[in-house]
């Protein structure tokens, strides 16, 4: 099952409106970027999260012109090597989506999140 996902986000990811989200979420760009059901700051607050649990990319998907801004609903995170780093990474993914457990680690190479 991961693979078949894997293989989905990464086509998401080429996807020329991509972007890695940090950059997209800076408030000192463009502000009218959005991402549904979740505040702003609450957006940033989780892509450095996985950037500091060692994330190697965290991307924005889809995003969709609404009015003259963009909103997106689903970010990816590109998950390290280090298992431990990985651990941290899924159990960040738990903490932002509200679970009580991370997902195993079955070796994807991507996390799907989406806030809608």
């Amino acid at each position: 099952m991961p693979a078949t996902l894997d293989k989905q986000v990464g086509a998401m990811i080429a996807q020329p409106t991509t972007a890695e989200a940090g950059e997209w979420l800076d408030p000192l760009k463009p502000p009218n970027h959005a991402v549904m059901e979740m505040p702003i700051a609450r957006a940033r607050e989780m892509v450095a999260g996985f950037y500091q649990r060692g994330a190697e990319k965290v991307y924005v998907l889809e995003p969709e012109a609404i009015g003259n801004g963009f909103l997106t609903a689903q970010f990816a995170v590109n998950l390290p090597q280090d298992p431990a780093q990985r651990q941290q990474c899924l159990e960040w993914q738990a903490k932002c989506e509200g679970e009580e457990q991370p997902d195993s680690d079955q070796g994807q190479k991507y996390l799907l999140i989406t806030t809608d």
